[in-house]
């Protein structure tokens, strides 16, 4: 039997697929399938969710050191103003209590002399901490720490005057003038040190706001990101779910189409393995279908 001499209603293309071997019409299966069955558009929507996803996962984690850092910095500037403030309130209410002693020769009033010295040392231990960490100013934090020794030895060498003399020694001591001189110059040390600590937790707390409201626009910006994505990839999907019913459907009638055909058809693929062949194939070939 020959092959058939036009193309069946419908299938413009099978007449070119269509070769005579032997009184068959030989069809390669591949030739008639479309060219569209990968789901291409489907693995471009999903590259591009796996690419907004990864975005967000790093803008998240971006966002979220940011902000740890800026806390972390705005908080160190509040531990070193109240470490300068309890050094400058400790070593004031030392010196007053100091005074009260030496006019009164009262011990109760040395109370806070006694514990001045552990509550300072803990205040100048967070200062070192932070200066240590580039946070604060070194040179600024090693003079208060010697300021604050030589404060504290200047007060006991009158307490000792006046243990080993009476009151006028420890007055003659107090006379010198060189307390007051240390605590004047502590003060100023300790308001340099305050100004700068307080102009560096403004600047931290206004990059922390600026990486607020980017976290915010980011987070903004990748919601509607995704919802386009997801709104792309459902009409892909819908579009694909389409295009393979009526793949299934021409396929379908390809395959009846040639099955009627009065000549003897074969259907092969792309290797040359029958897929299918009509009864007047299978009478011409002695092959059983399937």
């Amino acid at each position: 039997a020959a092959g058939p001499t036009g193309a069946s209603p419908g299938w413009p293309n099978c007449r070119d697929a269509i070769t005579d071997r032997g009184g068959l019409g030989m069809i390669n299966a591949s030739a008639a399938r479309d060219s569209g069955d990968a789901p291409r558009g489907l693995q471009v929507a999903a590259l591009v969710v796996l690419i907004a996803f990864a975005a967000t996962a790093a803008g998240s984690f971006w966002n979220i050191v940011t902000l740890r850092k800026a806390s972390l910095l705005i908080a160190a500037t509040h531990d070193a103003l109240a470490a300068t403030r309890a050094v400058l309130s400790v070593l004031t209410d030392a010196e007053t209590g100091q005074r009260g002693y030496l006019l009164t020769s009262d011990s109760e009033y040395l109370a806070p002399y006694r514990t001045a010295r552990r509550s300072v040392e803990q205040a100048l231990d967070t200062l070192n901490s932070l200066s240590e960490r580039k946070l604060l100013d070194q040179s600024r934090v090693q003079q208060i720490q010697i300021l604050t020794d030589a404060k504290f030895a200047e007060m006991a060498s009158a307490l000792e005057a006046h243990e080993r003399a009476g009151t006028e020694a420890a007055r003659a001591v107090i006379a010198t003038g060189r307390g007051k001189q240390l605590m004047d110059e502590l003060r100023s040390h300790i308001a340099a040190l305050d100004e700068r600590t307080t102009a560096l937790r403004r600047d931290r707390i206004a990059f922390r706001l600026r990486a607020v409201n980017i976290a915010l626009w980011t987070t903004g910006c990748f919601l509607v990101i995704g919802v386009l994505v997801s709104a792309i990839l459902a009409a892909l999907t819908r579009r694909q779910a389409l295009i393979q019913v009526k793949l299934h459907e021409e396929r379908e009638r390809l395959r009846a189409t040639l099955l009627s055909i009065g000549d003897g058809v074969i259907v092969t693929d792309a290797r040359g393995a029958v897929l299918t062949m009509n009864a007047v194939a299978e009478t011409l070939t002695g092959w059983p279908d399937g």
